[in-house]
């Protein structure tokens, strides 16, 4: 008995509620009734709305057994359409009653469809007229009720069934007459301060139901009643044939740099009068980006002219060692650059030597005519070294030159991770590196189209965890600032880069065992197993005996004297190497959003300029290159 008086209760508290809103509409006009259009837009509940375009309604709304017994109860009078002039739009209220459930209906799924489109005499019509519903289903809230917005569109004497649909319940529906009325116009110029160039402006009209706190340029449009595009701030763009005295909403969304979102605006509460056109001027303004994330980053940095302008230019090994002094950045300079033109001419480098040494070994030396000398020996060791040297040393050649190609242009990858952006624009970032490409063009074909990717080997930090790679090689914070709508500073951060210890390890774990099937794990046990000096000897004595009274033994000695020499040159060089350095380093890139969202999607575009630094010395300038992905 305590049940039904429950459920008496509380079907007498629906029936009232019912009856407000019935004489709040009118409910004792015969015919079609007219809507009181200042109740439209109270309370919308338009978070309730879903759009579920492809669901099959009737699974959820008919299939399955009940475990509950339940009631739409649309919330106005339905024995006579509502009245509705073009464009104006009308709040569909109902409420769920679940005579079994503890609550009232609560977070239920209610269906919307337009069932039926007939003329004002009931005669069925061709086509499904222009009129919208803002969703085709919504949730009830915690009280039961669930709210729909209906549109009219432009075309009159029209008149739209509406049917309300849920699991267990019978369907209920509502008519909306739409009829002619008195019409006005709505005229729109924009206003735009400042920002990137705006080259697509898209502005729609939406029922007045809408207001601009609701409203986001990211976020797809429900309820639009008439869109038009222009190109310019400068054009105007006119919406007619609207229903006099009502109010509408106009949103604009503009296009700019690579055709993403870059501004927006909006205006509410703007009233149609008859006959007449009313202008609005529309405010846009930028949009922020939104770079938060994670990112996959392809660093390439260009090293080239730090080398060379922080050794001072000298291309004298013993020079350049002499001059550097206690500046340890000097030294590091100096080794690098050594090993870069030693690779790219290592027979000149060898007869630079051999020419100094020969000095004090052969004392019949016809001074004029050293240069010839050099000439010879020059071409002897060089076609040598090139053609019939062991296999190895001419891969080992090659490789080199690959090699130090790779150090003074790295190919490096990298996780950037950019915090949330603050109110004037500065983000916090991390930059740190995650692996490293390396190249030799051994067995590749130069003619080959993928000759660029051929001979390319990635190492991740996790290959790497068990060799003598430097692990503290790369990591730094920044702070960066977004401007320009789509362009972000990174501003200068110091970054731990031991430049000199990557050299090592790849000359001495990667490229020295390679081509030396692991019996050099240096460049000075490399230079033991690199020349064979008897037999060089031998070559140059039957060419060259005619300047000088030696003999082969001597040239014998002098290339072994040579070869301790420049072993001695570049394990000092090398030694430099293990000096730590950092990266003082600041960069700009380009923000793209590739699906509108506002949030950013790749970095592209990206630049960097820095210095290598010491503790007793800083490099000259070198440059960079980067593009980045957001992780999924």
């Amino acid at each position: 008995m305590r049940q039904w008086n429950n459920i008496l209760l509380r079907w007498l508290g629906v029936v009232a509620l019912s009856a407000v809103f019935y004489v709040g509409c009118g409910g004792g006009a015969s015919g079609i009734h007219t809507l009181d259009m200042s109740q439209v837009g109270q309370d919308a509940g338009f978070d309730a709305s879903m759009d579920l375009a492809g669901y099959d309604y009737n699974s959820e709304a008919l299939g399955g057994k009940c475990t509950s017994k339940r009631e739409i109860i649309i919330l106005e009078d339905t024995s006579k359409p509502v009245s509705l002039s073009q464009g104006q739009s009308h709040m569909i209220a109902a409420k769920v009653v679940d005579f079994k459930g503890e609550d009232a209906g609560a977070q239920v799924l209610v269906f919307f469809e337009v069932t039926k489109v007939t003329d004002l005499d009931g005669n069925p019509v061709q086509g499904d007229g222009d009129a919208k519903l803002q969703s085709g289903a919504a949730y009830t809230d915690d009280t039961g009720v669930v709210r729909v917005v209906f549109a009219a569109g432009t075309q009159t004497g029209l008149v739209y069934t509406v049917q309300l649909t849920t699991k267990c319940a019978k369907p209920q529906t509502i008519q909306f007459a739409v009829v002619k009325a008195p019409v006005g116009s709505v005229k729109v110029a924009f206003k735009y301060d400042s920002g990137p160039p705006l080259n697509e402006i898209k502005v729609s009209l939406l029922p007045g139901d809408f207001t601009c706190e609701q409203l986001a340029p990211e976020k797809p449009l429900s309820m639009v009643l008439a869109d038009k595009t222009v190109f310019s701030t400068h054009s105007s763009a006119q919406f007619d044939t609207l229903t006099a005295g009502t109010r509408y909403t106009l949103f604009a969304v503009a296009k700019g740099p690579m055709h993403m979102i870059a501004a927006s605006g909006c205006r509410d509460g703007i009233l149609t009068l008859p006959d007449q056109v009313t202008h609005v001027t529309l405010p846009l303004y930028m949009v922020v980006l939104n770079p938060t994330g994670k990112y996959d980053c392809t660093d390439h940095f260009d090293f080239t002219n730090v080398i060379k302008d922080c050794s001072g230019g000298i291309t004298d090994p013993l020079e350049c060692a002499t001059s550097a002094g206690a500046d340890v950045g000097k030294q590091v300079c100096c080794a690098l650059y050594q090993l870069v033109t030693f690779f790219n001419d290592p027979g000149k480098k060898i007869i630079d030597l051999i020419e100094d040494i020969a000095k004090q070994y052969i004392g019949s030396l016809i001074v004029n005519a050293f240069d010839l000398f050099s000439n010879a020996v020059s071409d002897i060791i060089t076609n040598w070294l090139l053609h019939d040297s062991p296999k190895w040393m001419q891969n080992f050649l090659k490789v080199g030159q690959d090699m130090m190609g790779v150090i003074t242009n790295l190919e490096m990858y990298s996780t950037l991770e950019l915090s949330k952006i603050q109110n004037n624009l500065t983000i916090q970032g991390k930059h740190y590196w995650t692996g490293i490409a390396l190249y030799w063009k051994i067995g590749c074909n130069p003619k080959d189209p993928h000759y660029d990717t051929c001979g390319k080997h990635v190492f991740s930090m996790k290959d790497l965890k068990n060799t003598q790679f430097p692990l503290d090689l790369v990591g730094g914070q920044f702070v960066a600032s977004v401007f320009d709508f789509n362009k972000m500073q990174i501003h200068q951060h110091n970054i731990d880069f031991s430049y000199g210890k990557l050299v090592l390890f790849v000359l001495d774990e990667i490229i020295l065992p390679g081509v030396t099937g692991g019996k050099a794990h240096s460049l000075q046990d490399a230079l033991a197993l690199w020349l064979d000096c008897k037999g060089i000897s031998n070559g140059i004595l039957g060419k060259i005996s005619k300047w000088f009274t030696g003999s082969s033994h001597d040239i014998e000695k002098v290339c072994n004297a040579a070869v301790s020499s420049l072993g001695g040159f570049v394990g000092s060089f090398l030694g430099a190497l293990q000096i730590d350095t950092d990266m003082s380093l600041r960069g700009q890139c380009t923000l793209v959003d590739e699906n509108d969202d506002l949030r950013v999607d790749k970095l592209t575009k990206g630049t960097y300029y820095g210095e290598i630094e010491t503790g007793k010395g800083k490099s000259s300038a070198f440059t960079g290159k980067f593009e980045a992905t957001k992780q999924k």
